[in-house]
């Protein structure tokens, strides 16, 4: 069975379960109807609508200490590479830098499919790379079926939950081959 909700009934439905509970989203959307609380496979996903980069910063809610300082610095240290993200999500302890495909593309086939994930994971490597000549460790977090915490929820790591937000999304939007 399908469910096809509109991006209000999303969003309210998002804001309800996470003011209560971590709430997990991923952009790219699936070919199958997964049984519920799995994310699913990257054979999964069915068409691919953004790549995402996944930045912990410094603080109470990560153990590791090579971690960007702040939020700011994520956001910047993002900015600086040669494809710069559509836009910026604040996870609460994090950046998530979005990167918004021109165009859906279709993983109907092995080779897109595979083509997509191996792009993905040369441009987490690149990140991965470019953050450790700043002494930064970045998770490798880089699969198309990867879960991120949804705008609008409440991040519950901590004691005191704080918000997960949409920081902007006015950047320029990519086709595949611009991963290349």
């Amino acid at each position: 069975q399908n469910y096809r909700f509109t991006a209000d009934e999303v969003h309210d439905r998002v804001v309800e379960l996470g003011k209560n509970r971590n709430v997990y989203i991923n952009p790219n959307t699936r070919r199958a109807d997964l049984p519920p609380h799995l994310r699913g496979e990257d054979d999964d996903v069915e068409m691919l609508i953004a790549f995402v980069a996944d930045i912990d910063v410094r603080g109470p809610a990560h153990k590791e200490s090579e971690l960007p300082p702040d939020k700011t610095q994520a956001m910047a240290f993002l900015d600086e590479m040669k494809i710069k993200p559509t836009g910026f999500v604040d996870s609460g302890y994090g950046i998530y830098g979005y990167y918004l495909f021109k165009e859906p593309v279709s993983l109907a086939d092995d080779d897109t499919r595979e083509r997509a994930k191996g792009l993905l994971r040369g441009f987490g490597k690149l990140l991965m790379e470019e953050a450790a000549k700043r002494s930064w460790k970045l998770d490798n977090v880089y699969n198309i079926s990867h879960m991120f915490r949804a705008p609008g929820s409440l991040n519950h790591k901590l004691d005191e939950p704080v918000p997960c937000r949409v920081l902007s999304f006015d950047g320029p939007r990519y086709a595949l081959e611009d991963f290349s």
